[in-house]
């Protein structure tokens, strides 16, 4: 018999996974473009209202206060799911077993989903592509590992995650054996700031944390990627207002 703790554990990773995966297709109740675009959010529904918050991402990571950041805690398993192509973005989903530790606190990866062009900016400077890999507390906060990508060698790690891609709007493919560690750059250093999920409803209260070591991308492996992403799946830049960007 389901034990009541294992049907309230089933609820909160059932409302994790909502809040953290973008709801796409033709009923979707928002875009990047057009009327359904981001500067028309808020107005789209009333659960949107936070779009219009005063700790919003991405930003343009500038001004930063340089402070001493503790280095990551990062323990990532070989144990992905699927890769989904819901014709916005990419989407890889990853089994329990990683994880990383922010603030004592262990986050557990989600999954992990591509934005072209980059989302976030470093010091004005906007790249080819940036990876989020998104993580979750037990008790449902979350914190976000932002990759940027510039044009340059392939990269083994892409290989791996996307050596195979579901062509098809709402085509999911298996993904087994990818471990997103093969993703990340060498130098674990960062920025930090607050900010919020970049997608409706832009739930704020989010930890990110952007890798400053940049990474390079072939030409071939991003027009594979923009086949699918034909057009920005990038949120404007938001204000960066009175936040603390930390590195």
């Amino acid at each position: 018999m389901t034990t009541l703790r294992n049907q309230l554990l089933f609820i909160s990773t059932f409302t994790l996974i909502s809040l953290t995966t973008p709801s796409y297709g033709a009923n979707s109740h928002w875009g990047y473009h057009g009327e359904k675009g981001p500067e028309h959010w808020p107005a789209l529904n009333a659960a949107y209202q936070q779009c219009l918050g005063k700790n919003q991402s991405p930003i343009d990571i500038r001004n930063t206060v340089s402070t001493t950041l503790p280095e990551l805690q990062i323990n990532y398993q070989s144990g992905s799911k699927r890769l989904t192509n819901n014709g916005y973005t990419l989407q890889a989903d990853f089994k329990p077993g990683s994880y990383i530790n922010v603030d004592q606190q262990r986050f557990n990866l989600l999954q992990l989903h591509i934005h072209l062009p980059s989302e976030n900016l470093v010091r004005g400077q906007r790249f080819a592509l940036e990876i989020h890999m998104v993580h979750a507390s037990d008790n449902g906060e979350l914190a976000v590992l932002g990759l940027l990508f510039k044009h340059g060698k392939p990269h083994a790690g892409l290989d791996a995650a996307f050596s195979s891609l579901p062509t098809k709007k709402g085509e999911s493919i298996p993904l087994t054996g990818l471990s997103a560690q093969s993703l990340l750059p060498r130098n674990t250093a960062y920025y930090r700031f607050n900010g919020s999920l970049t997608t409706p409803p832009c739930t704020e209260g989010v930890r990110w944390l952007v890798f400053k070591e940049v990474g390079e991308a072939s030409p071939e492996q991003l027009k594979a990627l923009k086949a699918l992403i034909p057009r920005s799946n990038a949120r404007p830049v938001q204000p960066a207002n009175a936040r603390l960007i930390a590195e």
